[in-house]
């Protein structure tokens, strides 16, 4: 079971997520407010259940800009995939939502390239 100040710790990273990632959250608030959009299952993943648990991106960091980068373009990936009814839809699942960095999400398919920075360039999702 879990305690008091896991769940509290679990609602201020969602909370602290939101924050980071508002501007590009399509239909901002909201879109949140709504917890079967894809928008909000991405961010209750990426805050409650994504193996890698990334570290927010802090002012003091020398690569907040590559960080903050990092963490919207896992939040995307996630919001497509459950956008694209991923849990029940998809036959493969490419590594998505697994603990590598999303240029690893693939297997015939899923992410086919990055960039030197590590940015995602290209995809395909096949049936």
């Amino acid at each position: 079971m879990e305690t008091y100040e896991q769940s509290t710790e679990k609602a201020q990273r969602f909370l602290d997520l939101q924050t980071a990632l508002l501007p590009i959250i399509s239909g901002g608030k909201h879109t949140l407010k709504n917890t079967t959009s894809p928008q909000y299952k991405a961010l209750e993943w990426l805050a409650n259940d994504d193996p890698m648990q990334m570290a927010l991106p802090s002012d003091e960091d020398e690569n907040h800009q590559q960080s903050n980068y990092q963490l919207a373009q896992r939040y995307i990936l996630a919001v497509l995939y459950f956008a694209t009814g991923g849990p029940n839809h998809w036959k493969k699942k490419f590594n998505w939502l697994s603990k590598q960095h999303v240029c690893d999400w693939k297997d015939d398919g899923g992410v086919r390239k990055c960039d030197s920075k590590r940015q995602v360039m290209d995809i395909s999702l096949r049936k």
